[in-house]
Order: structure tokens, then C-alpha cells, then sequence
């Protein structure tokens, strides 16, 4: 994937907008923020970020190429109104694909063609891959992520047994946010890590055991590890959107605007049908904390404050990809076992949240059936103890048929436990998401 900042920069930058008074001070969109109410269970529905047609008139259904015109007189608008309805920051974009290049030239709202990439910052091209490593079994998901990366003209400092062979650690990213007088304790407990050598380049983060990893549920940290890609290299226009919980209850609208000009008309035709399609790609999250009963003696016949059911949603889980269900298994005195249901009921296509650029219907390459169906499960914890899982966290889990079974084993060794107790299990799944919609306009030929 080319990115055009350096991942580092990203880091620094967006975890400092998620953490300093408010985590939504990096989503800027339109809508109008409600009221809170106390006793709504916002974690219900399965719609993440929903789309439609700003009017009828954008795009017209109806118009008239006028060949000896100037250009504004054919010109047309696609205004398409986003709304986040989920439980999950996004980040994202919308595609318009289907028409004819040759007839029509799309561009932004500034005027500026589609098809011409603007980087937003001389850094150069920077090709950057990510990746989880799975070394840390039974810890954070984020400690196992990496990623490699070329950046043209990066400076860096840290150790160097050769030219091949060198690399540097950052043990608090702190400090960096104080030199410019921005004080964020959000940061101490992260740590970053980058080696160069002969078997290729590798960035990882690390967190301290006491770090709170609330900070990165709902969709937070997969944006902050993601928030490098470019949308608009694939002719995308990025939009950014807050949730609706209760912070930001109704969750943030937004519009997108497309400028189409209708540069020239297919010969011998007296008018042409242009199919305007509707391309809309986003990260998205789903989170649940279920109560759930921890019994360190579950054949004992004492009286206890709680039994281990089984959890269903049958409304929903605030996100197009829901957890169905979550079920304990195999009680013993050492520990349980969590069966984790996950299933697609949003009507869209799930995408590998890290190649979520292959969404865009302008990919050079077809997408292989890896990309598809494919979500992580960035947090499983009670507390701050994170259950070790199968399939492995960083390997995803495949979704088969819209569906896919996780189980993540809750170790007892490190709790002193001496009774049947309630606790919440954290639970989200991170992915990419999918949705299309169509409209034709009939355009003829003015005489």
C-alpha cells in the first residue's frame, strides 16, 4: 500500500487527537449532535455507515450535452449523504465508477480532476505493508502488529551493527508530544520499535500491562494503525464519521460532493444511458462486554451470585458484522473457554480491514479471495487480561457463508479466585466494509 505520510508521524499525530480532552477531535463531519438518553442501549442494530442520494437531482435522472457549450453547461452534481448509524468511529470513502472515462471527467468539490493525486505532504512515495507478527500469544492484539515500510528520505537514529542491520526503540512516545508543549499521559504506556535488516524492515508498538486499552476500542485503534491510507490515490474522497453512543447520540452525518463534466458524446448516438454507481468503503468495529460469570468451581453445589448462559444479540450489536452469540465451555478450576459467533448481516461485503484500498473499484489488480470475508479480533480481555484465541487474533478469522467461530480460552492462573463472580468480557472485531448503490442518467444530445 503507498501511503503519503510517514507512519510514524500518523502514530503521534492521531493517537494525540484521540486522547488529548476528546477521542473524537480527528472526525469532523456535518451532522448535528442530540440529545442523550440515559436509559437507550445503543449497541443494538446492524448498520454501520449508511448512504443514499443527497436528491433527486443529484445525479438528474435527465440532461442535455450541449456539444458548442461551455463546459459549465455540462456539468452535473453526485451528492451522496453518509451517516454514521453504528457504534464505531470510521474513516473511509466514497467511489463513483460505472460511467464512461472517455465521456465523463469526474472531479472534487475544489475543481480538482479525480484522476491526478495530490499528496498531502512531500515526504515522497512511502510504501508501507502491515501486518501482525503473532508472537504475542495471550497478550494485546496491537503487540502484534508490524509493519514494513520504504520511505524515501526518513531520517532515524538507533543502534547499527552494519549497513544492513540497525534499528531503534522509542520506549515512551511522551516526550515527543512534550517538546512541543502538548502534554498527553495517553502515550506513556506506548512503546515503538523499528529494526532494519537483511530480512526486511519491521515497525511494531508496544504496551505496558497497565496501559488502558479502552482508548482503542471502537474502531480507534485500527483507524490510528490505518489512518496512513490514501483514498484518494484509487480515486476515492475520504470522510470521517462519529459514532452513535452517548457522546454523539444519532452518530455524525456527513455529504460528499462529486463534480461530473460530460466532456464529449459517443458519435452516431442521439443520447446514452450512464450508469452512475456508488462505491462506499469504510473501517469499521463491532464492540460487546456482556456480563459474564467467572466460576473457578462450577460442579460445586453451593449457592453462587451467578451461572455461565449463554449471551445472545438478537437485535443486533450496533454494526453490520454482529456477534451472534458468546457461550462458555469447558469450565474448570484453571479457567473457561469463550465461543465467539460472528456473523455479516449488514448486506455488504466485508474486506480485510488492512487492504481495505482494494475496495476501490479502480484497484489495479483484481482482488484475491483473500481480501474478502476477513475480520480481526483486536480485543478479547476481562480486565486488563487479554485470552488467548483460536484462531490466532492476528491471523483473523475467516468468515464462511457470512459466518465464523471463534474460542478464546480465559486462563485462572493469574487471578486469585476463590467464588463464582461477574465481570465484563471486552470483545471487538475490527474489519472493512462494503456497500453499493446505483442510479442511471439518461443523457442526450442537444441540437
Amino acid at each position: 500500500m503507498k501511503y503519503t505520510k510517514i507512519l510514524i508521524a500518523i502514530l503521534l499525530v492521531t493517537t494525540l487527537a484521540l486522547s488529548a480532552c476528546s477521542a473524537g477531535d480527528m472526525f469532523s463531519g456535518a451532522g448535528r449532535k442530540q440529545t442523550a438518553d440515559p436509559n437507550r442501549n445503543y449497541y443494538t442494530g446492524t448498520q454501520g455507515v449508511t448512504m443514499m442520494f443527497s436528491d433527486p437531482s443529484s445525479p438528474p435522472s435527465r440532461m442535455y450535452y450541449h456539444s458548442d457549450a461551455s463546459p459549465d453547461d455540462n456539468v452535473f452534481d453526485v451528492i451522496v449523504d453518509l451517516h454514521n448509524e453504528g457504534t464505531a468511529y470510521t474513516l473511509g470513502a466514497l467511489y463513483i465508477s460505472g460511467y464512461d472515462p472517455s465521456m465523463i471527467e469526474l472531479y472534487d468539490e475544489e475543481g480538482q480532476a479525480l484522476s491526478i493525486i495530490e499528496y498531502g505532504a512531500d515526504w515522497g512515495d512511502c510504501l508501507i505493508d502491515v501486518g501482525f507478527s503473532g508472537n504475542a500469544v495471550g497478550g494485546s492484539f496491537w503487540n502484534s502488529i508490524s509493519g514494513a515500510w520504504n520511505c524515501a528520505g526518513m531520517g532515524v537514529s538507533g543502534h547499527r551493527n552494519s549497513a544492513d542491520d540497525w534499528g531503534f526503540k522509542v520506549n515512551s512516545l511522551s516526550p515527543f508530544l512534550d517538546l512541543v508543549g502538548v502534554e498527553s499521559n495517553f502515550l506513556d504506556g506506548i512503546s515503538l520499535a523499528y529494526d532494519s535488516n537483511p530480512g526486511g524492515d519491521h515497525l511494531s508498538l508496544g504496551f505496558d500491562d497497565d496501559f488502558n486499552f479502552e482508548y482503542l476500542n471502537h474502531g480507534r485503534g485500527m483507524i490510528i494503525y490505518l489512518e496512513g491510507i490514501n483514498f484518494r490515490q484509487y480515486n476515492g474522497l475520504e470522510y470521517r464519521l462519529k459514532p452513535d453512543l452517548a457522546d454523539y447520540p444519532g452518530g455524525e452525518r456527513d455529504s460528499i460532493l462529486f463534480r461530473g463534466e460530460i466532456r464529449n458524446f459517443p458519435q452516431g448516438l442521439d443520447q446514452a444511458e450512464v450508469p452512475i454507481m456508488v462505491t462506499n468503503c469504510y473501517l469499521y468495529a463491532t464492540y460487546a462486554a456482556p456480563q459474564v460469570c467467572i466460576d473457578p468451581d462450577p460442579f460445586s453445589q453451593e449457592r453462587k451470585v451467578c451461572y455461565p448462559q449463554r449471551i445472545t444479540y438478537n437485535k443486533g450489536t450496533g454494526a453490520p458484522v454482529k456477534i451472534t452469540s458468546i457461550e462458555q465451555v469447558d469450565s474448570s478450576n484453571k479457567g473457561t473457554t469463550f465461543v465467539i459467533n460472528i456473523d455479516n448481516v449488514g448486506g455488504g461485503t466485508v474486506y480485510d480491514a488492512t487492504h481495505i484500498e482494494q475496495c476501490s473499484p479502480y484497484y489495479p489488480i483484481r482482488p484475491t479471495t483473500r481480501v474478502y470475508n476477513k475480520v480481526y479480533l483486536t480485543d478479547v480481555r476481562i480486565g486488563n487480561q487479554h485470552l488467548t484465541c483460536t484462531p490466532d487474533r492476528w491471523d483473523g478469522v475467516r468468515l464462511d457463508n457470512g459466518h465464523g467461530e471463534v474460542r478464546c480460552h480465559y486462563d485462572y492462573n493469574f487471578q486469585r479466585i476463590g467464588s463464582a463472580f461477574q465481570t465484563p468480557l471486552i470483545v471487538e472485531v475490527a474489519y472493512g466494509y462494503a456497500e453499493t448503490m446505483k442510479r442511471t442518467m439518461t443523457v442526450k444530445k442537444s441540437y
